[in-house]
């Protein structure tokens, strides 16, 4: 269990360090996102929500900001929530490799093996990191069996 918290929260820093630099510059040049993530590093998940949601509200497309949604709520222990904002990154943004492992790793919890496996194969299709691939690899095995 201690290595699978330890790969979770390797993984919630590369997807903040991503959302703050890979998205748009746009973004990521927006003071409420930069203070969302930051209250989030900070570990106040709470309030990274109330001004996560703000930006939200005011611009309900941006992938950016339903990925730090999305991950605030996996922080707080919210799945259903951080579901919904991964699954909104994915309509928006196909291609993204945090949303398709965090999701993959919400369906395997959920036991949808299905939608497990459809990420993980995502995440080994999309992803240029030899690690996270390998990642990817196991899992599908896994759950194959």
């Amino acid at each position: 269990m201690k290595n699978r918290n330890n790969i979770r929260d390797f993984w919630i820093i590369v997807v903040l360090v991503y959302a703050i630099l890979g998205f748009s510059s746009a973004r990521a040049q927006d003071d409420g996102l930069q203070k969302g993530l930051t209250l989030l590093n900070q570990g106040k998940v709470e309030e990274a929500i109330v001004v996560l949601q703000m930006e939200m509200d005011k611009d309900p497309q941006a992938p950016d900001i339903h990925l730090a949604l999305g991950m605030s709520y996996l922080e707080k222990g919210d799945s259903a929530l951080a579901q919904s904002h991964l699954e909104k990154v994915m309509e928006l943004q196909p291609d993204s490799v945090p949303a398709s492992y965090n999701l993959a790793m919400l369906y395997e919890k959920q036991k949808n093996l299905p939608k497990a496996l459809d990420g993980w194969r995502k995440v080994l299709a999309l992803s240029k990191d030899t690690n996270l691939k390998e990642l990817a690899r196991k899992h599908i095995r896994q759950l194959e069996q």
